[in-house]
């Protein structure tokens, strides 16, 4: 199914995975992302500010100037220590693969077919999850412009905190039809379907839609649910109801909760879509392979998009 152009993707593709995290910085990723989402940030990009510090930057490039909008959201996170909750020594070289979503947004976005009518808005959020003067940590409370409040459990769940940002960027735009979100963002997701990747959506038919293109591209994708119990499990639960005058101290959601970590994280990203359709493809167990990029989902959503023109 591979034809030449989706070959030009995925070199591309492999290209940005196999630079190191020294080279690959938040910067360079975001510059090579292009920067004409920057324009119409909101003032504040609390997630990225709180992981990445002053390593952060947004990226992006709009293809098209018609009044459908699809936002196409990669993770960028160029180096994935874990923060103040650090990960294991082992195997931690390779979280410099943790920008894969990014590096495959870009991919797609250079493949889209722009048509009349259509309009296609690639955004990459760009940070290095290490040690900065302002490390976040955990028991902080991050508060996002559209009012969320968010209790910090594990700075290693940085990915929807910076996803979020994204999202809600996307959001100022009134044309938005479509929100695709694509990152290696839970080792849940692998540990449940192997180098599958995880699909969630808030539309049964969109998932559909779009599972039918992976069978038709042979890639591999399964969709995991995100269940009442899911959207339950990441709300803030007090021991007691806070006094008057004390709620705008509250968070409504937590970052991380030790249940379902892929349906959890996708549900905390709801949140932040709300109405809009969206999928998000968690490609934390397929994005890379023996030390190298895949390219995974890059046809699928090159075929998906273009389809929906």
């Amino acid at each position: 199914m591979i034809n030449i152009k989706a070959k030009k993707g995925i070199k591309l593709i492999v290209e940005l995975g196999q630079m190191p995290p020294n080279v690959l910085t938040p910067k360079v990723l975001s510059e090579i992302a292009g920067n004409s989402v920057q324009a119409r940030l909101a003032p504040d990009w609390v997630g990225l500010n709180a992981v990445g510090g002053d390593k952060a930057y947004m990226g992006g490039t709009t293809y098209g100037e018609g009044t459908s909008l699809t936002a196409l959201i990669g993770k960028g996170v160029t180096f994935d220590s874990g923060g103040i909750s650090i990960k294991p020594g082992g195997g931690m070289k390779d979280m410099k693969f943790d920008m894969l979503g990014a590096a495959t947004a870009i991919a797609v976005g250079k493949a889209y077919e722009v048509r009349e009518g259509s309009r296609l808005s690639v955004i990459t959020p760009c940070a290095e999850n290490t040690f900065h003067d302002n490390t976040y940590r955990p028991g902080d409370i991050l508060s996002y412009p559209d009012g969320t409040r968010v209790e910090v459990d594990n700075t290693d769940a940085e990915g929807r905190l910076i996803l979020a940002d994204a999202i809600l960027v996307a959001k100022q735009d009134p044309d938005l039809k479509l929100i695709v979100t694509i990152a290696t963002l839970t080792g849940a997701a692998a540990a449940a379907l192997g180098e599958a990747t995880a699909v969630f959506s808030n539309s049964f038919c969109l998932a559909q839609d779009f599972l039918e293109v992976v069978e038709d591209e042979e890639e591999l994708a399964w969709q995991l649910p995100i269940w009442d119990i899911h959207r339950e499990a990441i709300k803030v639960k007090w021991e007691k109801k806070p006094k008057k005058g004390e709620e705008k101290k509250a968070a409504f959601i937590t970052n991380s909760v030790r249940m379902a970590g892929a349906s959890t994280a996708a549900a905390f990203l709801e949140v932040f879509v709300g109405d809009t359709p969206w999928i998000h493809l968690d490609i934390a167990g397929s994005a890379y392979k023996d030390g190298k990029p895949t390219g995974a989902m890059y046809r699928s959503l090159v075929r998906f998009l273009n389809g929906r023109n």
